[in-house]
């Protein structure tokens, strides 16, 4: 019998506001007192934090990294209030979102002077370059941007807009550039070189959606050049790869990195001002998505050629982009892929661990990519009531608890 999704998001809520959304990150091992001693070069950062992420076992506490918040996280649980505050009208949920936006405000990366976040550890990203906490990142600044445009669109707020559209400017503005295909590219930070597809999509959506409400032009034909440039990109058969070129990145065609693609399509592609060959893409990465990253269960997989490890932000992700669609195909696979992840991911407690591995499981509650991505994923599924058997509403209430100190 199927769990309701309001009975899941409630607890999952209820368990991440206990913890003041604030846990581990899987690359935050520099933040240990311990393993920060390696952090002099990018060889032994990366043993430092690939010790922990690889790790069947949670060694966060024994080696002393403390718990925090992630803006990225903050965002997303945002938006799975402002959710179910669309699905509900309960003040509680838009009062809590608010809550969430308000700590954003109050985290900016101090580097720009315009609104943007990093992360809060320092990180080696292979070889590609290395990152201070704090320093801001393209994904980061677009997702807390994604949260203000949600509350605008929902009640108005001109700061909301505001900082949304700062975010966008900001990301034109710093995020640096490299010439790709004949397109200008966008880089994961103002620092490096690195050209990531789906950093390029996510930037192109949120310079998409913010045109449309300021009438920016400029940033309009910015986010129809980067389409341009992943149209480009795109393989014959549907798919994308994580980097431009592919060999810059151990990933190749990856789960949620395909998911993030594909969601920032949808908005442009379904305005009625995108080109054909925009919609033509959008519907071969779909068709992609589904036939090769999911398997006939729900469980998504690694990659199109990797079933293991099974990842609790694919299945997010997953439900997220094929609610968005949301085809009888699509509601489907939304069905088993919420059927999969409840099942297999789940704790009773409260919060959704990492993944099922080949020979090991990571049981690990990270905050930002399991509970946060599950998080907005059942928010969305409450809204749209996608599941004919059960139809429930969460409950507000347990947001009268107080949460912990916030780190």
């Amino acid at each position: 019998m199927r769990r309701d999704p309001a009975e899941i998001c409630e607890t999952a809520l209820r368990w991440a506001k206990s913890e003041s959304y604030a846990g581990y990150e899987q690359h935050d091992g520099l933040n240990s007192p311990v393993l920060s001693r390696l952090d002099f070069h990018w060889f032994p950062r990366l043993v430092a934090i690939h010790s922990l992420n690889k790790s069947p076992v949670n060694l966060h506490s024994v080696l002393g990294v403390p718990k925090k918040r992630h803006p990225k996280a903050v965002a997303l649980f945002a938006m799975a209030y402002f959710a179910l505050y669309r699905d509900s009208g309960e003040e509680a949920f838009l009062a809590e979102g608010e809550r969430l936006l308000e700590w954003l405000l109050e985290n900016q990366s101090t580097e720009f002077d315009l609104p943007c976040w990093g992360i809060h550890y320092n990180w080696q990203n292979g070889t590609q370059f290395y990152m201070e906490a704090g320093q801001p990142t393209a994904v980061v600044t677009v997702f807390a941007a994604y949260a203000f445009l949600e509350h605008h669109e929902i009640t108005g707020e001109e700061r909301s807009f505001e900082a949304a559209y700062g975010a966008a400017e900001f990301v034109e503005r710093h995020i640096n550039t490299v010439t790709v295909r004949g397109f200008e590219a966008l880089t994961y930070t103002p620092y490096d070189s690195f050209v990531v597809l789906n950093v390029n999509a996510v930037a192109a959506d949120l310079f998409w959606r913010v045109s449309r409400v300021r009438d920016d032009l400029g940033l309009a034909d910015r986010a129809e050049g980067i389409f341009g440039f992943l149209e480009r990109a795109q393989r014959d058969d549907g798919a994308w790869y994580y980097s431009e070129p592919p060999s810059d990145a151990y990933l190749s065609v990856d789960n949620y990195h395909t998911g993030f693609v594909l969601m920032s399509f949808y908005d442009y592609v379904t305005s009625g001002s995108a080109p054909e060959s925009a919609r033509e893409a959008y519907e071969r990465g779909m068709s992609f998505y589904s036939e090769h990253l999911f398997e006939a269960n729900g469980a998504p997989k690694f990659s199109d050629d990797q079933s293991y490890p099974y990842d609790a932000h694919s299945s997010g992700t997953g439900i997220a982009a094929f609610l968005q669609r949301g085809t009888d195909a699509d509601l489907r696979t939304v069905e088993r892929i919420y059927d999969w992840s409840v099942e297999n991911l789940y704790d009773p407690e409260g919060y959704f661990y990492r993944r099922i591995g080949r020979v090991f499981d990571d049981r690990t509650p990270y905050m930002r990519n399991n509970q946060a991505w599950m998080a907005f994923a059942l928010g969305r599924l409450v809204e749209a009531e996608a599941f004919d058997d059960v139809t429930g509403r969460v409950d507000p209430g347990f947001l009268l608890a107080e949460g912990h100190a916030v780190p």
